[in-house]
């Protein structure tokens, strides 16, 4: 059996006696040793505010233990998944609510279910566990997030003043609910990731969403009025500027709330160091306490489960962007490093940090959505009386099962605690202190494109290393200059370098890419913008009539250069032809491909991609290959597409090359990184 050591650099490998096929489970017996435990924990640089946060959000919790799910402590025996948690240092526990999550049947949505009842039953262990609670408001009958916010079922026909006082009311009647049954609610968080909204209402309509925030404001202190309110946003690395001029109307209007939190996952949400700064700047603007209310990270890519149990996280795609090992070490040095940016937050302003579902555990029973809430989540309607029975299965599977984030959690598969569980603890008492060390290289040899047609490239400054923490960093790297002044012809090339004491080497394959911007990151996108020159776009826009369903995104999910990549995404049926006209090519033999990451195509659903084409076009004459098949889904990750043959041009023409996607609804992916280069000769 594989056992955790001091510091793990690999993703751990821990028997999955468990799938998403049934609501039993069978339990092996611990797969660790705690007295081997020892990760690497260091405290922040300065000193935190004394009530800081050290929260858990646990809201799946209810249906993990519905299917069967069991937690255990150091020693192997069960407990409450509280009390394992508290005792590993989390004082606070973050608990998702929703008005009405089910459909007219009484069938719930999933995602925890987490209506009034079940919110109070885990409130009340949490306390009784010595926690404190924090109630967030979705103000919607599911999943709120920067892709949705549907108004509540029960809302949906209100005109907003009414809506306004429904909301009010739901906050306050929710928070009598607990006081009744002798929950103390410590904070709530009015709203989740409400970066495009709330219940309907889209966040540049200043006014109306100041006026939901004072509304909730203000029925939270009625009840509890010592209660911490919060407003929830996201993307802090591509809407910084949007969020701070949210705040300022938030002020403006007399809505600011105690605390402003933010989601920052390192695989998604950019640097430490813009991390830093946003939190500063609002801290510092707005007087408001700054918490991080949702990050994760992952411990292992073993797979966890079958029946569409698939794992987001993986080494290859979140871990590499996100720049950590896969491991428990890796887990504590993620929250590690996010403590330290809030410690050094001016006046203490920093106040908290929530891991999200550390409990997740891996079964049907608690999947990231059924399929009736899934319809809600894609269309903002029941599906009761709007589709049939027999289309809802269609559409959606005869079991529709992801349950994504087990792999991100403080347990094994099994509901063993792991050692990440207790980093809460060590950060505070200081017991797992280490100065960080680099140990290796991450790797020694490296592939570098040079492409010659850009007057700026150059090598890159800094290598990727692992340190004794987990934690993948960049360290200068100094490269022989003699090696890089042959680099100015296509063709393969060897650069030698030097970390520290390490050597480095590079393979550099120099091409004349006639592709301009093939990695997007001159379309000036900050968040997600329509696609300008030099590439042009036609699109059914279908999505969004003035970006399109197919347009420039500015996230970490492709792990190319930059963070900018064509997107397509749209909740109807959508086509599009992106296209770039490359002028004249010298006669001669080409590569032409890209890197892509989407759905599936899967012909016997009938859903997702229809049809695709990679394509080049010499004249009237268009020659293209079909490349439907490498739709393969997320769990694929960011793979090459490659037009399948060298092309061959016998004298100089006008070229145009083009990427072409006919989809179904909720049918999504990104392309990144074209070209059209020289072929090589070996």
């Amino acid at each position: 059996m594989k056992k955790i050591i001091a510091v793990g650099l690999a993703g751990l490998l821990l028997p999955i006696m468990s799938s998403c096929g049934g609501s039993s489970w069978t339990y092996s017996s611990r797969s660790y040793e705690p007295q081997e435990w020892k990760l690497l924990v260091n405290k922040p640089k300065t000193a935190l505010a004394d009530d800081f946060a050290w929260g858990v959000d646990v809201s799946s919790l209810k249906e993990v233990e519905n299917g069967g799910g069991k937690f255990y402590d150091l020693d192997g025996t069960e407990k409450d998944v509280f009390k394992i948690l508290n005792d590993g240092g989390a004082n606070y526990a973050r608990f998702r609510l929703w008005n009405d999550p089910y459909d007219a049947n009484g069938k719930p949505y999933g995602g925890g279910t987490n209506d009034l009842k079940t919110d109070i039953e885990l409130a009340k262990r949490a306390q009784a566990a010595g926690m404190q609670i924090l109630i967030d408001f979705h103000y919607s009958d599911s999943w709120v997030d920067p892709g949705k916010y549907w108004s509540p079922k029960a809302w949906k026909t209100m005109e907003f003043e009414e809506k306004s006082e429904a909301l009010a009311e739901f906050t306050r009647k929710s928070l009598q609910a607990f006081k009744d049954a002798g929950v103390t609610v410590s904070s709530v968080q009015l709203g989740n990731e409400i970066n495009p909204g709330i219940a309907g209402i889209g966040a540049n309509n200043y006014q109306r969403i100041s006026a939901f925030i004072a509304s909730g404001r203000n029925a939270t202190k009625a009840v509890f009025p010592q209660a911490k309110t919060i407003v929830h946003y996201t993307n802090v690395s591509t809407q910084a500027t949007q969020i701070l001029t949210w705040l300022e109307r938030l002020q403006k209007y007399n809505a600011l709330p105690d605390v402003v939190g933010f989601s920052y996952y390192p695989f998604w949400h950019g640097s430490l160091d813009n991390l830093q700064k946003v939190l500063d700047s609002v801290a510092t603007t707005f007087g408001t306490e700054v918490m991080v209310m949702e990050t994760s990270w992952g411990f292992t890519d073993d797979p966890a489960g079958d029946r569409g149990c698939n794992n987001q996280f993986s080494s290859a795609t979140l871990g590499e962007a996100g720049g950590y090992a896969t491991s428990t070490q890796a887990q504590a040095t993620v929250v590690g490093d996010i403590v330290n940016v809030l410690s050094k937050v001016p006046n203490k302003k920093g106040t908290g940090i929530f891991y999200w579902e550390p409990a997740w555990l891996p079964n049907f029973s608690s999947g990231w959505i059924k399929k009736e809430g899934a319809y809600y989540n894609d269309t903002g309607k029941d599906w009761v009386n709007t589709i049939t029975q027999a289309d809802l299965d269609e559409r959606y599977g005869g079991e529709y099962c992801y349950s994504s984030w087990a792999n991100q959690g403080w347990f094994d598969y099994n509901g063993h605690v792991l050692p990440s569980a207790y980093t809460y603890r060590h950060i505070i008492t200081g017991d797992h202190q280490a100065e960080e060390a680099y140990q290796q290289l991450y790797k020694s040899e490296i592939d570098i494109t040079a492409n010659l047609s850009d007057p700026e490239w150059k090598m890159p400054s800094t290598a990727r290393v692992v340190t004794n923490l987990g934690a993948y960093r960049e360290a200068q790297v100094v490269w022989n200059n003699e090696e890089i002044a042959v680099i100015n012809k296509p063709g393969h090339f060897v650069v030698h370098g030097k970390v520290g004491s390490y050597d480095l080497t590079a393979n550099v394959t120099a091409l004349k890419n006639y592709i301009q911007d093939p990695d997007f990151q001159k379309q000036g996108c900050k968040t997600e913008s329509a696609v300008v020159d030099p590439w042009k776009i036609v699109t059914t826009k279908a999505y969004k009539a003035d970006i399109g369903d197919a347009h420039i995104e500015a996230k970490s999910e492709m792990g190319g250069n930059g963070n900018q990549y064509l997107h397509w995404y749209s909740t109807s049926d959508f086509e599009f032809d992106l296209y770039q006209d490359l002028g004249t090519v010298e006669a001669g033999t080409y590569d032409f491909g890209f890197s892509m990451l989407s759905s599936y195509y899967d012909n016997d659903a009938g859903s997702s991609v229809l049809a695709s084409t990679l394509y080049y076009k010499v004249g009237d004459e268009v020659h293209p290959v079909d490349i439907r098949t490498e739709h393969k889904g997320y769990g694929a990750g960011a793979h090459d597409i490659s037009y399948g043959s060298e092309i061959v041009l016998d004298e100089a023409c006008e070229v145009r090359i083009g990427f072409t996607v006919k989809a179904t609804g909720k049918a999504w992916g990104h392309a990144d990184d074209f070209y059209f280069s020289a072929v090589i000769d070996e």
